[in-house]
């Protein structure tokens, strides 16, 4: 929920998802950690998928990340023509399936995708840029499950992951879409509605787009540079699908130990130190399971001191890289989730504890 330990970002985005109204954009933010609490969001990132049935998201659907505007942010690019929902149905995948992995995509994109854009930046990013290319979109497309479903999925997106996209560019439009669009337009709340550019596929239009992104950044089909083959294979399955099947394993593997909650397995495998306190990085190893199993981390200063005060004092470490490497007992994984509990929670906390502040103070004012 908290993209790259950023919490003033976070707190910014339900705020404009509220109009900078301080008492409902805390109640949007306790009703998002309801929300992750009563569906298991903060483990859905551990939850692997069965390939056949990523097999057939993958051939029905065309959309990933891939590539950066020109303010730093990931685009997302999205080819609903290539959609075949009832074929989706018919093999079995279910609509709950569908929208648990667009959760699990929007998960990975929080940890990871903004992550990575934000070292890039050199700032927080937090926000999607997605590009759409409505040819091939129907009106027979739109079902009555479609229509479900996609209210579904925009309730879930505007409610709890509010402001995470920049702006929506739709591309090769014409009066089909249009008359679909019409009735899509009623899931969207105004702020979502205001940052859709619906452009057609005129020169004008192309240079629109090329504006925000450089052509090496766009797909042949969206008039860049950009071959069909860079963006996925044949079965539909992308760069980004691939490395979030291998996290999503990773954590899975590592959510195997006892005593390891989530959240410290669910941090990046790379270096994730940012000069906060509070924050452990897993880094898997050939001896990670077993009984002489071992993990390393590479941890914030905070937690080292915790773990050599509580549980470990024969911890070593190098200053550099604040990596150590310590063996699986019964006092180590009650220091780790003791550590992991603080992880997990500091954030939200800091978080809520910032916004009702902010509504305290604004209650004074009005009075």
């Amino acid at each position: 929920m908290v993209y790259g330990g950023d919490e003033d970002a976070t707190l910014l985005r339900f705020l404009r998802a509220r109009k900078l109204d301080i008492a409902k954009s805390l109640i949007m933010l306790q009703d998002t950690i309801a929300w992750r609490e009563k569906e298991g969001v903060n483990n859905i990132l551990t939850e692997v998928i069965p390939e056949e049935t990523l097999a057939v998201l993958y051939r029905h659907t065309r959309g990933c990340n891939r590539g950066y505007d020109r303010q730093d942010r990931p685009v997302y690019f999205d080819r609903p023509g290539c959609m075949d929902v009832p074929a989706i149905l018919e093999e079995g995948v279910s609509t709950d399936m569908f929208l648990r992995k667009h959760i699990q995509e929007m998960e990975y994109s929080g940890h990871h995708t903004y992550f990575q854009a934000s070292m890039r930046a050199g700032r927080t990013i937090d926000q999607t840029v997605m590009v759409m290319d409505v040819s091939g979109v129907k009106l027979s497309n739109f079902t009555a499950t479609v229509r479900e479903t996609f209210g579904r999925l925009m309730a879930i997106d505007q409610d709890n992951y509010p402001e995470s996209n920049a702006a929506t560019y739709i591309i090769n439009s014409g009066y089909i879409f249009s008359t679909i669009f019409s009735a899509v337009s009623l899931f969207l709340d105004v702020r979502t509605r205001q940052k859709v550019n619906v452009l057609g596929n005129s020169k004008k239009d192309r240079q629109r787009l090329d504006a925000v992104m450089d052509l090496s950044q766009i797909p042949e089909f969206c008039g860049g540079d950009l071959k069909d083959s860079e963006m996925w294979n044949s079965e539909g399955v992308g760069e980004e699908h691939l490395k979030l099947a291998e996290e999503v394993k990773r954590r899975a593997h590592l959510r195997n130990f006892d005593g390891l909650s989530l959240e410290a397995a669910s941090l990046p495998a790379y270096v994730r130190e940012m000069g906060r306190e509070g924050t452990l990085e897993f880094i898997p190893s050939e001896k990670s399971c077993g009984e002489d199993a071992s993990v390393s981390l590479r941890v914030s200063e905070a937690v080292v001191d915790h773990l050599k005060k509580s549980y470990c004092p024969d911890i070593t470490q190098t200053a550099k890289s604040m990596e150590l490497t310590i063996a699986w007992d019964e006092d180590v994984l009650e220091a780790l989730s003791s550590v992991d509990r603080i992880v997990a929670k500091c954030a939200e906390l800091k978080t809520l504890n910032k916004i009702n502040s902010m509504s305290k103070i604004s209650s004074k004012k009005s009075r």
